[in-house]
């Protein structure tokens, strides 16, 4: 069993050292995926940090999804068997942390012990939007964020989580948590950057009525 964090970056050269420092010490190696090709060292610099590995997109995508699929199956080569998934902007909180192994194990065992697979664990996140005051958190957002790397896959459709083909994802309970910053002040380039997203999506989905109703909602 070896546990991977899987890092989606783009440009993130002040943020890496601290994102980094913070989960490396509860994982066995990291993945640091950027975005299209680097510019500003982000890259040369998670690369030189001991048990992290990284790659790069042939361009920029403006969004997270196909990078996380690249990563994972780069994570899957390099030998990991389970993922943190994560981005720039988010920490695990520590108690999460500290039981990682505990809980990974444990889902390992559970095909036999309890007669079932456990492929994921949804993780709640808890947003807090700056500047502090404009937006109330966000404190109820499960997402899909501990996974084993080779259960499912990441579809290059936005806003989802890792699709699994196998097994299950129970709820970590409320103790364990994904802390999110996001920043108002660079809304209107990630939304006008989202909507292009979306609307080459819907031109590929046209005949999906599911994931067409998805990327509508995501419009929104």
């Amino acid at each position: 069993m070896s546990i991977f964090l899987i890092l989606c970056v783009y440009h993130e050269k002040e943020a890496l050292p601290k994102v980094l420092a913070h989960h490396l010490p509860y994982v066995d190696g990291a993945i640091v995926a950027h975005d299209g090709p680097c510019t500003d060292g982000s890259i040369k610099a998670a690369a030189a940090t001991p048990k992290v590995f990284c790659c790069e997109t042939a361009e920029r995508r403006g969004y997270c999804e196909p990078v996380r699929e690249e990563a994972r199956r780069f994570a899957l080569n390099k030998g990991a068997t389970w993922g943190v998934i994560l981005d720039a902007d988010e920490r695990w909180n520590t108690p999460l942390l500290e039981n990682l192994r505990r809980i990974v194990t444990a889902a390992e065992a559970s095909a036999e012990l309890l007669q079932e697979v456990i492929t994921g664990f949804l993780i709640n996140r808890v947003t807090v939007f700056l500047p502090e005051g404009i937006v109330p958190p966000l404190t109820t957002d499960w997402q899909l964020r501990l996974v084993r790397l080779d259960a499912g896959y990441f579809s290059d459709v936005i806003h989802t989580n890792m699709t699994l083909l196998s097994g299950r994802a129970p709820m970590l309970p409320l103790i364990y948590g994904i802390d999110h910053v996001n920043d108002l002040t660079r809304g209107a380039e990630k939304t006008a950057r989202y909507h292009t997203v979306v609307r080459h999506l819907m031109v590929q989905y046209n005949h999906d009525a599911e994931v067409m109703e998805h990327l509508r909602a995501a419009l929104r």
